[in-house]
């Protein structure tokens, strides 16, 4: 999910948060443009109405023109091999002695063996 996080964070707080795999709260994500809106829980429905009213207001062509040139110029494309070797990068690491425990760490909500608290 790199790839993602680095087009709608930047590269600098995707980086940050990639290698310090540090929580935020929906406040923390707007500020850092990971969200456009917050919406109490249950007000959603209305909170998007109003968007997605402007979007059907707009031509049905422009809106798809539009999005389709936002993301050919947004230099975040990536060659179907770029993005097969980033899968591939990843799955690997999931099955290291090391993926295996961080992921099993976040699962149980503990820290990993390899970080020792108050160093």
């Amino acid at each position: 999910i790199l790839t993602q996080a680095i087009r709608a964070l930047g590269i600098r707080q995707a980086r940050r948060y990639a290698v310090t795999a540090e929580t935020f709260d929906v406040n923390r994500a707007k500020e850092i443009g990971f969200v456009h809106e917050i919406c109490p829980v249950g007000e959603l429905d209305k909170a998007v109405e109003p968007i997605i009213d402007s979007i059907l207001r707009s031509g049905p062509i422009a809106v798809s023109r539009t999005k389709e040139l936002a993301r050919k110029y947004s230099g975040s494309n990536l060659s179907d091999e770029t993005a097969t070797e980033l899968a591939n990068i990843s799955a690997a690491g999931r099955t290291t002695k090391e993926g295996i425990e961080g992921f099993s760490a976040f699962l149980e909500k503990r820290s990993p063996s390899w970080y020792s608290e108050g160093m």
